[in-house]
């Protein structure tokens, strides 16, 4: 009965360890570690979309246009309906939630 216990007990503590070590494997992966970048440039937006960055920019541009002939005429618009960035000088930066958002937004209320 003693060496039964024994065994048993080597066995339990083999299988916690064995546990302990693929849990803090899993816990330090390059998967679920990593964080995402929330911003994203034009080229990793038009990855992102897998769209092409000549169809990006046809997309920024229609928008622009929108926002500009919306703006002259003292008109507003819902926040989603244009794709949504930030201009840092001559740079578009785009936040991933925020383009998340504009494609939920487009697969509901877009134009034919």
């Amino acid at each position: 009965m003693k060496k039964t216990m024994i065994i048993a007990s080597c066995i339990l503590g083999m299988s916690m360890i064995a546990g302990s070590l693929i849990l803090s494997r899993e816990a330090g992966s390059p998967i679920r570690g990593r964080e995402e970048n929330p911003m994203m440039t034009e080229k990793q937006l038009s990855e992102y979309l897998h769209v092409s960055n000549a169809d990006l920019q046809k997309i920024i541009a229609e928008d622009q246009t929108k926002r500009v002939e919306l703006r002259r005429s003292n008109g507003s618009w819902d926040t989603y309906s244009m794709i949504p960035y930030a201009a840092i000088g001559e740079t578009k930066v785009f936040m991933k939630d925020e383009v998340d958002q504009w494609v939920k937004y487009r697969s509901f209320h877009h134009d034919p």
